[in-house]
């Protein structure tokens, strides 16, 4: 038995110019693609990927035969509709089977390698090389008419060397267009191409995906499992690397977190635990309440408006401290100015307790990951009025609802407050930064004052619960019983470790929250871990697809495959559900051949839309009444089956996807009309379609007659085929099926 290798590339034209030229060189060469087979016995077959597909799912004997794979274009992998095909043939491969992948835009082959080489077991050789057969040049075309078509500049050279000179050239060029012309060329930044010409090749990304299709087929071959499959993508492999990070790094935190916990013995007790986590649940309600304030204030400003006044005294907090008394000089909300992302900001003088002490990098990182992480003690105002102008200082700054704790009923009247801030602006000059007054307040009389009642309102309070009357005015908006009474409980607490000898509660807090923050991450990777691991039978997305497959009778309660699954494993992976549903619910048993290939165009054809009232009057006096009332019933099963996979979760968009611009072209088409006349038909919204675009939407309509000639085979409905040869007939004429330049000899078709 002789050796077999194939050749396999993206499109068909690629496998063309390939058959011919390795003709040339060799006299035993074959070609398969979808419509065209030559010499299928060949020693090298050229084919595309999706024929290989094909044949390993259906177990073809030239399998047994085959020694080499070689795939052009590898990086097609990366495409969003069909790169799933690439990963499906290199994992289905037999492992004996010789790979070699070819591409010149991979900038990631080695980590492509290592997946490879690990799923076949076997070791992969990356060789590359940086030179080029042929030299690359980038050009700028800036022209736009006959007497500027010339205006082409070469911008980076054959040795990738950026030519700034003619690059500033082209800019000006283009810039002058712009401004004789008065037209838009977009910004500045458009020109700048740089960037673009001068950037690295685009990684390999999987784009691997359960489909129906998949799932029928590995249901109908059952030869490996499909978990095999999902565990072998290339999408998984990265998650495998990810997870083995992960695992290390779990590992290297949970030591972390034994030594701290070690070291927290002599204060870590039960009391400290329970003040912590009613601390946790505290701050928990200030979040939300402070979430209530934010949305009410989106839809009614009055209300903060009149609470936030001039001279009303709240509590806010910081990264250090809790409750710290505050004057409000200009609460008001505006939509302007400083308030540009329409977020209420505050102007407040406010007294603070003079710290030391840095954040850590810590410190930083919880606050910026999970600002309620940052949990600090609840405690009472505590000002030591021997020590007051060493231990405070009086500050100016802009705070928003998130720092707000409590809005009092007190208001200190008769001072100008709008004097004390236009005071610091203009010592300011600007707002970036806040300024520290210390004790040294200067001749400003009404800061003076402010300051002095300020810190009177601290002194009173050291005494107060910091549970009474917390948002008193906004109690009925936003306070419950439930929250109310936690408030009080932390009161309890905080007044029976008050009595205790903790006397670092700070420290001690700071190392609880490091402790906490350890503790979080760590079940957060435990959880990714996990959910990583989680074998396919329990995925919820393989789940769904089975069940909808149940719902419609593709397959058994236990999995096995009815002969309308069998039918729908026939269609790849493109529109398998609604093509089945087509032959099964008879759409188009009552149709002509030429309405039967409009109707497929809507399948098919991915170009402009042109879903309008005028398109659509006109399309209905061009096409024929039974093809209207198809389109109709073939919308009604798109729509159905989107309802039943969303009923399932599952996201899709069937009904979206169908496009009927060119069904009546189409139909024109198979009518027997030229392809020049339909072109310049001025009744036909078509302008913006490429030609190309439209032979292409021809060609694979051809395709898929030959999918459904063969489901009807697999039915048993001998109508159904001769229709669908009858319909290929017709269609396939004139210049949309011109054979290729690269070969000439007789061609069997498929």
């Amino acid at each position: 038995m002789k050796s077999i290798a194939f050749y396999t590339s993206p499109i068909k034209a690629l496998s063309n110019q390939k058959y011919c030229d390795f003709k040339k060189r060799f006299n035993d060469v074959g070609l398969l693609t979808g419509d065209v087979q030559i010499n299928h016995e060949a020693s090298c077959l050229i084919m595309t990927t999706e024929i290989l597909r094909s044949m390993l799912y259906n177990r073809s004997n030239t399998l047994k035969s085959l020694e080499w794979v070689i795939m052009d274009e590898i990086h097609y992998l990366n495409d969003t509709e069909r790169g799933f095909v690439w990963e499906e043939v290199l994992i289905m491969l037999p492992d004996h089977v010789g790979l070699i992948m070819l591409s010149a835009t991979v900038s990631n082959a080695r980590e492509f390698a290592e997946w490879v080489g690990r799923m076949k077991r076997r070791n992969v050789y990356v060789i590359s090389t940086f030179k080029r057969p042929v030299p690359l040049e980038h050009f700028l075309y800036t022209g736009n008419s006959t007497s500027t078509n010339k205006e082409l500049f070469m911008i980076i050279d054959a040795e990738q060397k950026f030519l700034e000179r003619n690059h500033a050239q082209a800019v000006a060029a283009k810039a002058a267009r712009q401004k004789d012309r008065q037209q838009n060329f977009g910004s500045k930044t458009r020109y700048d191409t740089l960037n673009t010409n001068q950037g690295k090749s685009a990684q390999l990304q999987s784009q691997f995906r359960l489909t129906y299709s998949m799932i029928l087929n590995f249901l109908r071959v059952a030869e490996c499992p499909l978990e095999y499959m999902v565990s072998s993508s290339y999408s998984e492999y990265h998650s495998q690397k990810a997870n083995a990070r992960d695992i290390i790094a779990a590992n290297k935190l949970r030591s972390t977190i034994e030594a701290l916990q070690q070291s927290m013995k002599s204060f870590y007790t039960n009391d400290i635990k329970n003040y912590f986590n009613q601390c946790q649940q505290f701050w928990n309600i200030i979040f939300q309440i402070q979430q209530i304030l934010i949305n009410y204030d989106k839809n009614s400003h009055r209300l903060l408006d009149d609470l936030l006044k001039c001279g009303r005294i709240i509590r806010i907090r910081d990264i250090y401290e809790i409750d710290i008394p505050a004057i409000v000089l200009d609460g008001s909300f505006s939509t302007s100015g400083k308030n540009v992302n329409h977020q209420r900001i505050i102007s407040v003088l406010v007294i603070s307790q003079s710290t030391n002490r840095l954040l850590t990098d810590l410190d930083r990182l919880i606050l910026k990951e999970n600002e309620q992480m940052f949990i600090l003690p609840v405690q009472k105002w505590n000002m030591d009025t021997k020590d007051s102008e060493q231990n405070l200082i009086y500050q100016i700054k802009n705070i928003n609802i998130t720092d707000l704790l409590d809005i009092t009923n007190e208001i200190i009247p008769n001072i100008n407050y709008h004097q004390i801030l236009e005071g610091h602006w203009n010592h300011r000059m600007s707002d970036t930064l806040d300024i520290e007054l210390e004790s040294t307040i200067g001749n400003d009389k009404a800061l003076k004052q402010a300051v002095e009642k300020l810190k009177l309102i601290r002194q009173n309070s050291s005494n107060q619960s910091i549970a009474s009357n917390r948002f008193i005015l906004l109690n009925d908006l936003l306070i419950k019983t439930s929250q109310s009474l936690l408030l009080n409980n932390l009161h309890e607490l905080n007044l029976k470790l008050e009595n205790e000898t903790y006397v670092n509660l700070n420290e001690n807090f700071h190392l609880i929250r490091k402790l906490k923050f350890y503790e979080n991450k760590y079940n957060d990777m435990n959880e990714r871990i996990s959910s990583l691991q989680t074998n396919l039978q329990t995925s919820f997305e393989y789940e769904s697809m089975l069940e909808v497959l149940k719902k419609l009778n593709y397959i058994s309660n236990t999995n096995i495959l009815s002969l309308k699954g069998q039918v729908a494993a026939l269609f790849g992976s493109n529109n398998e559900l609604l093509l089945t549903e087509l032959i099964y619910q008879n759409l188009i048993d009552n149709l002509t051949p030429s309405e039967i290939a409009a109707l497929l165009s809507s399948i098919i054809f991915q170009g402009k839309r042109f879903d309008n009232e005028i398109n659509d009057e006109n399309q209905k006096k061009e096409i024929t009444p039974a093809l209207h009332q198809a389109k109709q019933q073939l919308i009604a099963i798109a729509s159905k089956l989107d309802q039943i996979q969303r009923d399932y979760k599952i996201p899709t968009n069937i009904e979206e996807e169908l496009n009927f611009s060119i069904m009546s072209l189409v139909y024109k088409w198979a009518q027997g009309a030229k392809f020049y006349d339909i072109m310049n038909d001025s009744d036909m919204e078509i302008n913006d379609i490429q030609e190309g675009t439209i032979v292409r939407t021809i060609m694979r309509i051809e395709e898929l007659c030959s999918d459904i000639r063969n489901a009807g085979k697999t039915v048993g409905n001998s109508e159904l085929v001769d229709k669908l040869n009858h319909v290929t007939s017709l269609i396939k004429r004139g210049i949309v099926f011109a054979p290729s330049l690269y070969f000439s000899e007789t061609i069997t078709t498929l």
